[in-house]
């Protein structure tokens, strides 16, 4: 399985940055070829700086566009007192409490879990290197894909993953990939049908084109069309994992069957609800 360092074309060297960071912190390895199956797994002792890490490419990739007020952020989040104006302070609530500004720990790992997994997708850390990743969505409880990522793979042609993400703070990560699978094979057509409405100006010869494309694809079962079901759980038994998993995925979408159509991650933390809460708590140091 081919992996190498993200070129995506979307984003900062900044955030590429900063997402790599997130990607180190995640212990990962294979526990299934065909298709890929893959385990990041949290160590007990890194999840405190996990959740730093998640907090701060979140604000850098949020804050993107305005470097100055994501120095402001990061220098209140490290202890300081940066000067801002009202104007300032009201701005960079904007930008980082919209999603984040919820009593539902259910809302705020799932909006975690999304942002976790395009980081690790542009790190380059599941796959192919995407030359084109949508950006997490600033509402989780808006509807639509939860992660769409173009790759290249090779000579001027182009695949996508259309991902669906789920969070729990169980161990049961194969129910959840279940659920995933089943919610990709019924609603993958609408969820695709949706980002044509938003075509993106990616600047790769090709990406664009594909994001067009991508329903009929999908609708044709073509061999360029691939999902992706993401479970951010507890750490849980391999074994039992990978056969559930297995089963939903030959349940509902059997018909990926190329080398590089299907992919499962199972990403296991100590405790999730905790987590999610702590990269709330970490940028609201920076407010």
């Amino acid at each position: 399985m081919q992996r190498s360092r993200s070129q995506c074309t979307l984003v900062s060297s900044a955030v590429l940055g900063k997402a790599v960071a997130v990607a180190q912190l995640l212990r990962s390895d294979i526990l299934s070829s065909d298709p890929p199956i893959l385990r990041h797994i949290a160590p007990s002792s890194a999840c405190a700086d996990l959740a730093i890490r998640v907090a701060d490419a979140i604000a850098s990739l949020r804050l993107e566009h305005l470097p100055r007020y994501y120095a402001s952020w990061r220098a209140k989040a490290d202890g300081g007192s940066p000067a801002r104006t009202e104007a300032e302070q009201n701005l960079i609530r904007d930008h980082l409490e919209t999603g984040f500004r919820t009593d539902s720990t259910r809302i705020l790992k799932g909006l975690v879990a999304e942002n976790l997994l395009y980081f690790v997708c542009i790190a380059g850390a599941i796959d192919l290197a995407p030359v084109y990743a949508r950006r997490p969505k600033l509402d989780p409880t808006d509807h639509g894909a939860d992660g769409f990522v173009v790759y290249e793979t090779g000579h001027a042609l182009h695949s996508f993953r259309l991902w669906e993400c789920k969070a729990t703070d169980t161990s049961d990560l194969a129910g959840s990939a279940a659920e995933a699978c089943s919610q990709l094979a019924e609603e993958g057509g609408r969820y695709l049908a949706s980002l044509v409405q938003d075509v993106p100006q990616t600047g790769h010869a090709g990406a664009a084109a594909l994001v067009v494309s991508a329903p009929e694809l999908w609708a044709n079962r073509a061999e360029q069309a691939g999902a992706g079901a993401v479970v951010v759980g507890r750490t849980a038994d391999a074994a039992t994992a990978v056969s559930g998993t297995l089963g939903s995925w030959r349940r509902h979408l059997a018909w990926m069957k190329g080398a590089q159509q299907f992919r499962a991650l199972l990403a296991g933390l100590d405790e999730v609800d905790g987590f999610a809460l702590a990269v709330k708590e970490q940028l609201w140091k920076g407010l």
